[in-house]
């Protein structure tokens, strides 16, 4: 049998990956490049970066309701699909 689409994927070259927002520690530099590159750090929870052919990120947040508070039902808080952007660069190795 063929490879699956996934095997053909490579591993990213970083993972920011946070439940509890970007508001403090570490995470202030890392919110503040997301505000640059239009991406709500208030509401994303995980940021993939790759770098096939260019660079880009997949980002991950969650879903608000038009307050902008997280939607949750039941035991979970809804997510939305993850989407792409596309980047001049990856961020500098500091905060990577």
């Amino acid at each position: 049998m063929g490879d699956s689409i996934e095997s053909e994927i490579p591993a990213p070259v970083a993972v920011w990956d946070t439940g509890e927002g970007w508001t403090d520690g570490p995470y202030l530099a890392r919110a503040s490049w997301c505000r640059q590159h239009g991406i709500d750090p208030n509401i994303t929870f995980r940021l993939e970066f790759y770098s096939i052919d260019s660079p880009f990120v997949v980002v991950h947040q969650f879903l608000t309701n038009d307050a902008g508070k997280k939607i949750k039902l039941g035991n979970g808080i809804y997510h939305r699909i993850p989407f792409i952007v596309d980047l001049p660069a990856l961020p500098h190795r500091n905060i990577l």
